[in-house]
């Protein structure tokens, strides 16, 4: 009987979670594609906050001035809804002592092994706290280096600069702790946060080669105003951005490298 007991408490608790809008219907029967083609049969459609009406200078979680000093404009509702909804995630799991976490956008899009690969790395050491799979020819080709092998040719990787990309990833209880603390009062949409690995803590790794990739032919609800370059910033800070976006930028570029470099070691 102690036996029994003391299996079940070092049992990992494991969910999968996809993050989606409940009117996003195409978007929830291309997940499920994906799910059966990757046998993985154990997972909850998680309701996505939507950001589309929110007032995000006002939000409470939204640092709006970092945000307009650094980049010149506010983030989009869509961006805010987005990173709330990972946070509630984030949430769920440290309420509910979920150890480890597979989440997904629901315009992501799983490559051959991913499974394979899942499985090794919920069967392996937990030597990370995040792991994020990002599939497209220019991340495989930035400057990282190997932390271990995980199956056949796949490797756990660090990068030295931090792309964008929260469509797919794992990550465990101390994790999703750690991003917690940051996500009170944030200015950079959760993707941008996850690779700020010095402000974040984290641990953090890519796979390589990579195995997900965004579904782009997908409807989109995010918006694609946040790719724009516009500034939206009244006088006198708009005379002061040139200075303060480059200042941000270098401290950004020094950062990652010294982070990079310390984990190299």
């Amino acid at each position: 009987m102690q036996g029994l007991v003391l299996q079940s408490i070092t049992m990992t608790t494991f969910k999968t979670f996809i993050i989606t809008l409940p009117e996003a219907t195409a978007r929830q029967d291309h997940m499920r594609a994906q799910m059966a083609a990757q046998d993985i049969e154990d997972f909850d459609f998680f309701p996505a906050v939507d950001g589309r009406a929110f007032d995000v200078p006002t939000h409470e979680n939204y640092n709006k001035t970092k945000r307009r000093i650094f980049f010149g404009r506010d983030l989009k509702g869509g961006e805010l809804g987005v990173t709330l909804s990972h946070k509630n995630i984030y949430q769920k799991m440290v309420t509910e002592h979920i150890d480890l976490a597979l989440i997904f956008e629901d315009d992501a899009y799983m490559k051959d092994d991913f499974k394979a690969v899942l499985d090794a790395l919920k069967d392996g050491p937990k030597d990370f706290d995040l792991i994020r799979f990002l599939g497209s020819k220019k991340v495989s080709k930035l400057e990282q280096f190997t932390k271990r092998t995980v199956i056949g040719k796949y490797t756990l990787n660090a990068l030295r600069t931090s792309p964008g990309g929260a469509f797919a990833y794992l990550i465990t209880l101390d994790g999703a702790k750690k991003m917690l603390t940051l996500l009170d009062r944030f200015f950079v949409p959760i993707d941008t946060l996850m690779g700020h690995n010095w402000c974040n803590k984290l641990d953090a790794y890519i796979i390589q080669p990579g195995l997900s990739e965004q579904d782009t032919s997908q409807e989109q609800y995010i918006g694609t105003e946040r790719f724009e370059k516009r500034l939206d910033l009244p006088m006198p800070m708009r005379l002061f951005f040139p200075l303060t976006r480059a200042a941000y930028k270098a401290y950004e570029g020094i950062m990652k490298q010294i982070w990079y470099k310390t984990r190299k070691r």
